[in-house]
């Protein structure tokens, strides 16, 4: 299966996300910052990412930015509780939102979308 970067500030859902996706089979790398989340995906390599966009969200802006500069098809999936961001989508800047919270069939159908995108 796929390769998922997932990156939370909040524990219990990077715990949650990180099962959920593991059940389905993928593997998964856990990074608790901005900056663990760029080095992973130089080191990592993974096929997709989901980075939390926290309330203020300029660091994620910017990490978004740093990726997506150095792998322009890299699916950057932003997870946020942001009502605003998920309706406006950061602009394009993201090709996807998760709006927390979520369901889990959600997360399951979007990192599978993304991933067979890529097949």
């Amino acid at each position: 299966m796929a390769k998922v970067l997932i990156h939370d500030s909040d524990a219990d859902i990077l715990a949650v996300i990180c099962y959920i996706l593991a059940e389905e089979g993928h593997e998964v790398l856990t990074v608790s910052s901005y900056n663990e989340a760029v080095l992973g995906v130089e080191t990592y390599a993974p096929d997709v990412v989901l980075l939390d966009f926290a309330l203020y969200g300029e660091p994620c802006i910017e990490a978004c930015n740093v990726i997506k500069s150095r792998y322009p098809e890299l699916p950057v999936i932003a997870v946020s509780c942001n009502k605003h961001l998920v309706e406006s989508n950061a602009q394009g800047l993201f090709d996807a939102c998760i709006e927390k919270p979520f369901e889990i069939h959600e997360v399951i159908l979007i990192i599978r979308n993304y991933t067979l995108a890529q097949k």
